[in-house]
């Protein structure tokens, strides 16, 4: 079994998001929560043109990073697939001291010594997220805001974005030297090469611009001739998997055919997003029960935590969907009081994805066995990961492409009671306004 492509995904979401990419371009592609050997996979999925990793360093600190993701991927190296690609968010949210992207490419670098470069392609058009001239864009409420004016980004609770300019947000997190193709150069060239050439020279990775089809298939076609003479090693959004797939002289998208019935739904959302926040709204209005999770008072009130999902366990048995959410939009005063119990607790803001993440699986997990919900949302980047696994999910397949970035999936486990179940992980900014009724109903 060769593969094409393999990618370690540094949040849940974006896993699924490159998944559903690769899949609605006719790949068989499999995510999994943890790297399965060489061996394995080539007896149970000998199928497989493409898999992912879904993993949490978005989350991790640098002793976490060297730790944990570092060996796993030197593990996605020795598969040998045409395309090695570190997944990143596409709005780039990292920091020198959390998710830092621009370690991993120290990391990465000498495991290819005879790649000219690491092509870095942050733009996904497809998703509303833009880089010119090296600035990096996203799109909110129909706007088009620069990375650290976003309204959300700018805020982020975590990892805010204080710089739009990519080649000095990433001169914080590493001393590679970056290059760059930029918009001009794209649209003068319809092969890349030549100039990439004269860029590698002198730099480690290259920032791709890139704002429509048309510039995202020309890197395409750049990857696909770099991959054809050695293996190639990428870091970027979900926007490496759509121009991979665009540079393919045979493209053509593949939509699934599958009919998805109506179905009771829980959404658990960890994500202080305003998308998110929209699309509670919308939820609420189409009959979806709200219940407000007071996760800041748990770490000293576990009766609080106990009736809070008890209750939401009776509304699921009484056959009811449901949304039970930890804040509401990035501005809801339980962001600063969490982060504040955290802190007398011994621990820090960045640890609020894992506390909230954890408890949310348990949630689910109840769910399952106690109301026996089979369709979930898990909404929130840095929370739906630790949910996942809390809940004991392995592996992933798209089973419906509900919308960009966001897609309905098929679950694996070695629990049989979730096993076989419909879970979609969705990001604070992705999906329609109406994105959770899509998922209960079908349509």
């Amino acid at each position: 079994m060769k593969l094409k492509m393999a990618y370690y995904a540094d949040d849940f979401t974006g896993g699924t998001d490159s998944m559903q990419m690769l899949a609605n371009a006719g790949y068989k592609t499999m995510l999994f929560l943890e790297l399965p050997s060489a061996e394995w996979l080539k007896t149970n999925h000998p199928e497989l043109e493409c898999i992912g990793v879904a993993g949490v360093s978005r989350s991790m600190d640098a002793d976490q990073m060297d730790r944990e993701l570092r060996p796993c991927l030197h593990e996605l190296v020795s598969l040998n697939a045409d395309i090695l690609h570190y997944k990143i968010c596409s709005t780039c949210d990292s920091s020198e001291t959390i998710g830092n992207v621009g370690k991993v490419m120290e990391w990465l670098r000498p495991l290819y010594p005879d790649q000219p470069f690491i092509p870095f392609l942050a733009a996904s058009p497809e998703l509303g997220r833009y880089t010119v001239f090296g600035h990096h864009f996203a799109a909110w409420n129909d706007i088009i805001y620069r990375l650290d004016r976003h309204p959300v980004m700018a805020k982020h609770p975590v990892t805010p974005m204080g710089e739009s300019d990519l080649r000095l947000h990433f001169a914080q997190q590493t001393r590679l030297r970056c290059g760059q193709l930029n918009i001009l150069d794209n649209e003068r060239h319809d092969d890349l090469t030549e100039v990439c050439t004269h860029l590698a020279k002198d730099v480690d990775f290259v920032i791709l611009d890139a704002v429509n089809q048309e510039h995202m298939t020309r890197i395409g076609r750049l990857l696909r001739k770099m991959s054809a003479r050695a293996p190639l090693c990428t870091v970027g959004s979900s926007g490496i998997q759509t121009a991979w797939a665009l540079g393919s002289p045979s493209h053509q998208v593949h939509n699934s055919a599958v009919t998805i019935p109506p179905r009771p739904t829980l959404v658990l959302s960890g994500s202080c997003s305003p998308t998110t926040r929209q699309q509670m709204d919308a939820a609420e209005q189409h009959g979806f029960r709200m219940v407000r999770l007071e996760v800041h008072q748990w770490l000293e009130h576990p009766t609080i935590e106990e009736q809070q999902t008890n209750d939401l366990i009776s509304l699921l048995q009484e056959g009811h969907s449901a949304v039970a959410y930890t804040a509401s939009g990035p501005d809801d005063e339980s962001i600063p009081q969490l982060r504040d119990k955290l802190a007398q607790h011994g621990l820090k803001a960045a640890d609020s994805g894992e506390f909230i993440g954890r408890r949310l699986g348990s949630i689910a997990k109840r769910a399952v066995k106690e109301a026996g919900i089979r369709r979930l949302v898990l909404a929130g980047g840095d929370s739906s990961g630790f949910a996942s696994r809390e809940l004991g999910v392995t592996g992933l397949q798209m089973l419906w492409s509900v919308s960009p970035g966001a897609p309905l999936c098929h679950c694996y486990s070695e629990d049989p009671e979730i096993d076989g179940m419909e879970l979609a992980l969705k990001g604070g900014q992705l999906g329609h306004v109406h994105y959770f009724e899509s998922i209960r109903s079908g349509t």
